[in-house]
Order: structure tokens, then C-alpha cells, then sequence
């Protein structure tokens, strides 16, 4: 028997089904798109709020504290870095009560998480996710359909997603709108007019 040699194909996460889905985005991963406009003019950003409800240990958040006026991080578990214990699809936040919802959600809540999102920000939502985020005629009906997404960036060069982001090594390139392939950097924003 011959075996499957294409990443695309065999790209599975190895995280049980019960597993707290720690992947953490490298720094790079959420400076590109700033740095490449996909939020607004950096300096207007310098006036908004960000909130990034799984943060983690905070590899995210602290990349986000350098272009947003205020971010406020939590995560529904203890890794030590500000709000531990929020629970982000069940806390009381008040509608459009932050400019941006910016986030690397749970492999297996990303769905929640957007729909979650949407009602809290003001001007926009953006994930990082797997290419797989977007398969699903299920997901497709309840979330790309009434909300579609307005830009869907792929990387040019595959994340190696790592559980010690701040300290792994990862090159840094031009994110390319359009490329494709299985489990590279996606991320999705939707904005809001």
C-alpha cells in the first residue's frame, strides 16, 4: 500500500478531541497583515481597542499592544497572562464594546468564536485559522453566508505553529493574498462599514 505523502492530505492536528487546542501564533503572524495595512492605517489603530479572548501566554497580545491604543487579553484557561478564567463564549461583554476582535480561537470553536465576535466589535473581526476553517457546508451556511468574510489572506510560507512561539525561529515574508495550500497562515476579517 502506498502512502500518503501530500501535507494537504494528511494535515491532521494530533490534539485530542478534549485538548485545550494550544497553538500559539508567532509574533510574525499578526505584525504582517498590520504591517501590510489589512487593518486600517497603523496610526488610526493607535486609537482603538482590541480584545483577544484566547490569548494564551500572551504571544499575540503583546504583538497587538504595539499598534493598538488598549487591548485587553484573556483566555478561559490559566497560562498566566492577564484574564485567565474568561470564558469568552459565555462572558457578559456589551455589544460593540471594542473596535476589533483579533484572535487565533480553539481548532474546534473557531465557529463560535467568529459568531461570538461579530456582535462585540465595532469596525471588525479578524482570525488566524487552517485552510480547513473554510470547508463545510454546514459552516458555510451558518457563518461565511450571512457574514462573508472581506479578505482571506494566505501566507507564503507555511506557520509552523509551535507550543513555545516567542522562542522558535520563524522567517519572515511578504503574506501574498490568493496562494494556497493546506495548514499555511490564513487569516479573516470582517469589516464592518
Amino acid at each position: 500500500m502506498h502512502k500518503l505523502k501530500s501535507h494537504a492530505v494528511t494535515s491532521q492536528r494530533i490534539e485530542p478531541k478534549d485538548g485545550v487546542d494550544d497553538f500559539p501564533t508567532p509574533p510574525w503572524g499578526i505584525r504582517a497583515p498590520i504591517e501590510h495595512g489589512l487593518f486600517g492605517d497603523k496610526a488610526a489603530l493607535r486609537t482603538m481597542t482590541c480584545l483577544e479572548p484566547a490569548c494564551g501566554r500572551g504571544h499575540m497580545a503583546e504583538t497587538l499592544k504595539e499598534y493598538f491604543g488598549k487591548v485587553v487579553a484573556s483566555d478561559l484557561l490559566d497560562y498566566g497572562y492577564d484574564h485567565a478564567g474568561r470564558d469568552f463564549l459565555t462572558y457578559p461583554y456589551q455589544a460593540q464594546s471594542f473596535d476589533w476582535v483579533i484572535t487565533n480561537p480553539p481548532c474546534n470553536r473557531g465557529k463560535q468564536f467568529v459568531l461570538r465576535a461579530l456582535p462585540i466589535a465595532r469596525v471588525g473581526v479578524a482570525i488566524i485559522a487552517r485552510t480547513q476553517f473554510l470547508e463545510g457546508a454546514e459552516r458555510y451556511g451558518n457563518l461565511f453566508e450571512p457574514h462573508p468574510p472581506t479578505v482571506i489572506l494566505s501566507s507564503s510560507s507555511a506557520a509552523r505553529w509551535s507550543r513555545d512561539a516567542m522562542t522558535a525561529r520563524y522567517r519572515r515574508r511578504r503574506p501574498t493574498r490568493g496562494s494556497s495550500g493546506a495548514n499555511r497562515l490564513q487569516l479573516k476579517a470582517t469589516r464592518r462599514n
